[in-house]
């Protein structure tokens, strides 16, 4: 069962909205538990293999291979005992790259929805040669911490997010903004976003806005690849989960993001996420109270 790991909150006590460390297993047998957080994560498999899940899905990394994880994303990985795994891990705040995409920023959950992408890459030698460049240049900074390390932390983030996306292993949608998907489009989404806590549907929606139902739903599949029930969903899992840090019971965030019932949303979570509300939050909850019980026992 997938924990919630609040990057949010952690990144509080950094003095840059980037992390960076390498990762070595040290030929030990580990296991990483599923978790998701709130924050983009570049994974580079600097040397060995370890088997990661993926939303549910297994997938093999070898040394060389490149994995982009997005916000709420549920991931864990395996290492085997005998091999050692040393793996780039670079985290960073999504919202550093709004700036670059001022048209688009007024959509909430748009971007995330569509922008998905392809998880694992496997780069060529020149790609794997450069990305290890990235990888010595954060670790040197991170590590020594010199004066102004962490604008060269963010500054070398925006690099390599960059390189990513003129070698292609990062989708990028500047190109298409806003203005582009229509104004059609933009008033059922602006409508989906300031309405989803609401008992709405498509045919409802139409009626607000005055336009033709079954154009409607056509039109939004054409634009973004899926039908309106899939984006709405999408857009109260993501509020969901995000009071999940909160002291609101399960069915009361139901209420808030719009559910029928708690029951509805627990099903939609494991259908987008793979795992139950309730164990995302007992999982986080878990931590939290062994965090408490160390600092206990320390004071002691």
């Amino acid at each position: 069962m997938a924990r919630f790991e609040n990057w949010e909150q952690e990144k509080k006590d950094q003095q840059a909205p980037v992390e960076f460390f390498i990762h070595d297993s040290e030929g030990r047998a580990m296991e990483v538990s599923e978790h998701w957080h709130d924050c983009m994560e570049f994974q580079f498999i600097l040397e060995g293999e370890t088997l990661h899940r993926i939303n549910g899905h297994p997938c093999l990394l070898r040394k060389g291979m490149l994995l982009i994880l997005t916000a709420g994303d549920v991931h864990g990985s395996s290492y085997q005992s005998g091999v050692q795994t040393r793996t780039a891990v670079l985290k960073f705040d999504e919202a550093a790259l709004e700036a670059f995409r001022p048209d688009r920023q007024r959509f909430r959950y748009l971007d995330r929805f569509m922008d998905r992408g392809q998880a694992v890459w496997q780069p060529d030698e020149a790609q794997q040669r450069q990305l290890r460049i990235f990888s010595e240049q954060l670790g040197r900074e991170q590590q020594r911490r010199q004066k102004g390390y962490e604008f060269m932390l963010h500054g070398l983030a925006l690099q390599l997010t960059g390189y990513l996306i003129r070698e292609g292993m990062l989708e990028w949608r500047k190109e298409e903004p806003a203005a582009a998907i229509g104004p059609e489009l933009e008033r059922i989404i602006r409508y989906i976003e300031e309405n989803y806590m609401q008992d709405i549907d498509l045919r409802q929606v139409a009626g607000e806005l005055h336009m033709n139902y079954s154009y409607a739903s056509r039109y939004f599949r054409k634009m973004t690849g899926k039908n309106f029930k899939e984006f709405l969903d999408f857009v109260r899992i993501s509020e969901a989960c995000r009071m999940l840090a909160s002291d609101k019971t399960i069915a009361e965030i139901a209420l808030a993001c719009g559910f029928s019932c708690p029951q509805s949303m627990t099903r939609t979570c494991r259908r987008l996420l793979g795992q139950s509300p309730s164990a995302l939050r007992k999982f986080r909850g878990r931590e939290a109270a062994e965090e408490a019980q160390k600092e206990l026992h320390a004071e002691i």
